[in-house]
């Protein structure tokens, strides 16, 4: 039974994205050359999933950015709920003089459940484009994409391993995702932004995404 949870746990980390809320720009939020903190929450949900969290970040503008998150993942299957900080890291392309932004980026994300963990690494690209429709308003369609691998292990478990006597119960992942958001920004400074991510799996279903954040610091 715990092998058995082991791999929906593995399964559904690689259902859910980790940066749940990462970069400026080209991830829909205000830019940080308007505030280089910027704190958030989260929320991403389908018929498997219900994930939620908070986030802290700090971006230098038109340069590298970083940022810190923790989350608690639910899943439908009943197997309780597994929680865990995650950590993202990347760097901002002005592409040129034109409103586009792209940016590279590198994500960890560490999650627990009753004695079983779930690491997961990431890599992607996320670009955005900033349309400008007053001067309180503004908004940045985005979208990315982003290749990751999980595993998972359990601290409680041993399974009997012929030759070796009894051995860490381990499971592996991998997959990709694309997502696409469409970011309201206000004053500058304030940003809600719906999207949609479409995991790579066969058989899996689409997560509708919404974030809420707010910079400071100039």
């Amino acid at each position: 039974m715990r092998v058995t949870r082991l791999l929906v746990l593995v399964f559904v980390a690689l259902l859910t994205p980790l940066s749940r809320g990462s970069a400026q720009t080209c991830q829909g939020t205000a830019a940080f050359q308007d505030g280089r903190l910027r704190a958030g929450m989260f929320a991403q949900e389908n018929r498997d999933v219900n994930d939620a969290g908070v986030s802290l970040a700090y971006g230098i503008p038109r340069s590298f950015y970083g940022e810190v998150s923790f989350d608690e993942l639910q899943a439908s299957q009943g197997n309780g709920a597994a929680s865990g900080p995650g950590l993202a890291i990347g760097y901002q392309l002005h592409l040129s003089d034109t409103p586009f932004q792209f940016c590279p980026e590198v994500t960890a994300h560490y999650s627990a459940s009753d004695g079983i963990g779930t690491l997961e690494y990431g890599v992607g690209g996320n670009l955005g484009y900033r349309i400008g429709i007053s001067d309180w308003f503004t908004l940045v369609p985005a979208a990315g994409i982003r290749w990751f691998t999980a595993t998972g292990t359990s601290d409680q478990l041993n399974v009997v391993s012929p030759g070796i006597g009894t051995a860490q119960a381990v499971a592996r992942g991998s997959g990709s995702e694309v997502h696409m958001e469409i970011g309201l920004v206000f004053n500058k400074s304030f940003s809600v932004v719906p999207g949609l991510l479409v995991p790579s799996q066969n058989g899996t279903k689409s997560i509708f995404t919404l974030g809420a954040s707010i910079n400071w610091a100039k």
